[in-house]
């Protein structure tokens, strides 16, 4: 799993975007 730093470095979006695609159901953990 990635901290949501790693992937902010990784793919250039900011943090707070992130966080935004996770709130609406965008971002899901592959188990």
């Amino acid at each position: 799993m990635m901290t949501v730093n790693e992937v902010s470095k990784l793919t250039g979006v900011s943090i707070r975007t992130l966080q935004y695609y996770d709130t609406i159901g965008l971002l899901k953990p592959i188990s």
